[in-house]
């Protein structure tokens, strides 16, 4: 069977949010996870979704307060009381330390996920060397290996690649999950993933 596209940044909400359930139901179906990093402020811009400097207090509070404690109870996770103190940082370390790790070979589903634990409930900042390389070593990876090959050309070639491609089919954030070029977006459609991996949805468009 065709693996699942995932496309996602590893510091973004919503992938933290759905990413338990989505490894469960990945597993369950059997297929593997292809994973995708990718710029999102490059993604969201290119594709038309809202700066986050032009958002309303009260859409960023719905979005990213309310929701977020919503989801968090539904989904049974745990999640940081408020807000991430280190959340607006660059996000390429820790995107292309996982690309050089899918490089060198790894299954990297552990580690994304601890990533995002990391930082949606531990408040561990995804741009510091010190922060990555105890949760790369946490799920038994070398950490100073990956993080050194995570600036070589290939693996930077790589994540600019996976960008320009979700931009190239309106992806609109993350977490996006495409099974057999059927795209999904967002944590909250993960039922219809799980729905999709048994039984394919009509391809055709409403009107």
């Amino acid at each position: 069977m065709s693996q699942i596209d995932y496309y996602y940044s590893a510091y973004s909400l919503y992938a933290y949010l759905g990413s338990k359930k989505f490894l469960e139901i990945a597993k369950k179906s059997g297929r593997s996870i292809n994973h995708k990093p990718v710029c999102l402020v490059t993604l969201m811009v290119d594709n038309g979704n809202h700066r986050w400097e032009d958002r309303t207090e009260e859409n960023l509070h719905y979005f990213f307060r309310r929701q977020k404690d919503r989801w968090a109870e539904f989904r049974g996770i745990p999640i940081i009381e408020d807000w991430p103190s280190n959340h607006s940082v660059p996000e390429e370390p820790s995107n292309t330390l996982i690309i050089a790790a899918i490089k060198d070979g790894h299954d990297v589903d552990k580690l994304v996920h601890a990533m995002m634990y990391a930082h949606w409930v531990n408040d561990a900042n995804l741009s510091n060397l010190d922060d990555l390389t105890k949760i790369t070593n946490s799920v038994g990876l070398n950490a100073d290996k990956l993080i050194e090959a995570s600036n070589s050309k290939d693996v930077l070639d790589t994540y600019n690649k996976n960008t320009e491609e979700a931009v190239a089919m309106s992806v609109f954030g993350s977490p996006t999950y495409v099974i057999d070029d059927d795209m999904f977006y967002g944590q909250d459609s993960l039922g219809l993933v799980e729905y999709a991996l048994h039984q394919p949805f009509q391809k055709t468009i409403s009107k």
